[in-house]
């Protein structure tokens, strides 16, 4: 029997998943020597009373939230401190066409996204880099696909090289997906 899961079911659990995680409080030792920490929280409300907020993604070092919301008529992705309150939050994309799914980087602060172009459901690949300065945040974003007359997919990112990305394309044979690496330094295809 399979059971399908309701977007809005998913994105509960996910939202109370990182809830009760950013909950979590270190301990003093015996020796009460350590000292306790704890960290912000965030209002549970302020999502959930957000209906048009999906795909909420922790950054890995924590620091940031990403989410998809709608922004020019499609969602795009904003991004904010995860301390802060989701009206801090501001678009990092700007596209017509809406993002089909993104993640981050097991890196740096970097996000992978997808989106085609223009409708035409060739989906490609897309970098976006974070950086801080003096208290301001910037972005720079790279497409790291180059056929776009293929559909690329991305599976999964190299733990041990994080700059090679594994990628699902059509690119040699629209007939036939393979799969490659996508180096992102040089965005060489092996």
């Amino acid at each position: 029997m399979t059971i399908k899961k309701s977007n809005s079911f998913i994105f509960t659990f996910g939202m109370a998943c990182i809830l009760l995680l950013s909950a979590c409080v270190s301990q003093p030792s015996d020796d009460n020597t350590a000292q306790t920490h704890e960290t912000p929280l965030i209002a549970a409300e302020s999502f959930f009373s957000e209906s048009s907020i999906s795909h909420v993604r922790v950054s890995g070092d924590g620091k940031w939230l990403a989410f998809l919301k709608e922004h020019n008529g499609a969602n795009n992705i904003h991004i904010m401190k995860a301390d802060a309150s989701i009206d801090t939050a501001f678009f990092v994309t700007k596209f017509k066409d809406p993002i089909n799914n993104f993640q981050w980087s097991v890196g740096e602060n970097d996000l992978f996204f997808t989106k085609d172009i223009g409708g035409n459901e060739k989906t490609q690949i897309f970098m976006l880099s974070l950086s801080e300065f003096e208290g301001k945040t910037s972005h720079t974003m790279e497409k790291l696909t180059t056929n776009e007359q293929a559909s690329y997919r991305l599976m999964k990112q190299s733990t041990l090289e994080p700059n090679k990305l594994i990628v699902m394309a059509n690119q040699d044979d629209a007939a036939r997906v393979d799969i490659f690496h996508l180096d992102t330094n040089c965005l060489l295809y092996t």
